[in-house]
């Protein structure tokens, strides 16, 4: 890789700890609705018997709520944190598949990277996870991302077929089509530490006339 490549790829893989990781850890297990389903799904019970997989479940989310709290990061800042680099990797992909074409084209040039790894690993994350619905709903903005998650997904199982000489499906292709709309204030209410936007209080006639008074005298 040249120079330019590699600062490139470390900055997206910087990119990738700190924002996309964010997101993953927010939505499956501090957000009410995402930890709920990861834990039905046993997601995040590690595959160990009834009652050890509950206790998992609970000391991870205990964990990394403190963390979150610390560092600030609630659900309003770990979807917006997410959708910054939804928006930097849409037009990295852009710029990518025009310089080598759609169907040889990697993050960083036309062979995957370590960054390529990292973004994939998340990607699908917030693709596929039953915890992650509502960055979906902000995926779907971004028709790059998307068709990267579904090209990726397919190179993985050719690659594993021609160096470890093991066939296999890939995955359901994501149909962004089928996810759903963003998230509005009812929606927020329901979610821990998301905050629907205020509606501005519309002034009365009299409280009008007060201040246009107050405003001339």
């Amino acid at each position: 890789a040249s120079a330019d490549e590699k600062c490139a790829i470390s900055m997206l893989n910087a990119m990738c700890a700190g924002n996309l990781s964010v997101a993953s850890e927010y939505f499956t297990f501090v957000d009410d609705e995402g930890y709920g389903v990861a834990k039905k799904e046993d997601v995040i019970g590690g595959g160990a018997p009834w009652p050890m997989n509950r206790w998992m479940a609970y000391a991870k989310s205990r964990d990394v709520s403190r963390a979150m709290r610390a560092n600030g990061i609630d659900a309003e800042r770990a979807c917006a944190k997410a959708v910054e680099a939804y928006s930097c990797l849409n037009n990295k992909l852009i710029n990518s598949m025009a310089k080598h074409g759609e169907d040889n084209y990697w993050l960083c040039g036309d062979k995957p990277r370590s960054c390529d790894a990292a973004a994939f690993a998340q990607l699908n994350y917030h693709a596929r996870s039953p915890a992650c619905e509502t960055l979906r709903t902000e995926m779907k903005r971004f028709p790059k991302v998307v068709k990267y998650i579904n090209d990726v997904s397919e190179r993985l199982v050719a690659l594993e077929e021609k160096y470890r000489g093991q066939s296999g499906e890939a995955p359901p292709t994501v149909d962004a089509s089928a996810w759903g709309d963003r998230y509005d204030a009812h929606h927020a209410e329901r979610r821990r530490g998301w905050k629907p936007r205020a509606k501005k209080k519309e002034m009365s006639e009299k409280d009008k006339d007060m201040r246009r008074k107050a405003w001339y005298s």
